[in-house]
């Protein structure tokens, strides 16, 4: 189960904030969607940047590390199954030679 988190972040319309607890897969889900992978990237390493800045051992940094490489990973990895559809989709409207 994906680690839990309170989201707070501004919309064009105004302000949404929750107290929900929200899984970091919906947060991508959410940043995703907006279709901007530097969005997400950047919301990645600024949680990593703020958990690092919370670690007090050198077990907990690691810990934050992986956490982050894992996040990263799963992010990447939805990023380039979107860009091979989006290949997929050009390609099938190429006739065979």
């Amino acid at each position: 189960m994906p680690p839990c988190l309170t989201l707070k972040f501004r919309l064009k319309q105004g302000t949404w904030q929750t107290n929900q607890s929200l899984s970091i897969v919906f947060v991508f889900e959410l940043l995703m969607g907006s279709g901007s992978y530097t969005r997400g990237v950047a919301a990645i390493h600024k949680q990593f940047n703020t958990a690092l800045k919370r670690a007090n051992s050198r077990q907990a940094v690691m810990n934050v590390y992986w956490k982050h490489k894992r996040d990263s990973e799963k992010l990447l990895a939805k990023h380039l199954k979107e860009e091979f559809g989006d290949v997929n989709k050009i390609k099938s409207k190429i006739p065979y030679r």
